[in-house]
């Protein structure tokens, strides 16, 4: 059975409940998340992608994620294809962009 096309809520919440009987058994199912422009993201893994990605996203976005992890490890963030932020020049001045930053924990 081919999976659904994607599922976005109304609002801020989903409720997702998944129930077997015991007339068959099956593989079962793997979904992933994402937020759609911005959020807090305090998740082991995740998805981050451009509003309407993969379609063109819309003129005039500014999009912030801040993504936490357990303190003692840190974020690997890859960068898929295709990657089309179109971009005027290299020095972010012009055009769109996406920008990381890396914060320090503060000392306590």
């Amino acid at each position: 059975q081919e999976p659904p096309g994607p599922i976005r809520s109304t609002g801020e919440a989903m409720f997702i409940h998944f129930i077997s009987d015991a007339s068959v058994t099956g593989a079962g199912f793997n979904a992933s998340y994402h937020k759609s422009c911005g959020g807090y993201l305090h998740t082991s893994s995740g998805v981050i992608t451009s509003p309407n990605y993969p379609q063109d996203y819309a003129p005039n976005l500014n999009c912030s994620w801040r993504v936490v992890v357990t303190s003692g490890f840190i974020i690997a963030v890859h960068f898929e294809q295709p990657f089309q932020v179109k971009s005027e020049d290299t020095s972010c001045n012009l055009g769109d962009y996406v920008e990381l930053h890396f914060q320090l924990p503060r000392a306590t």
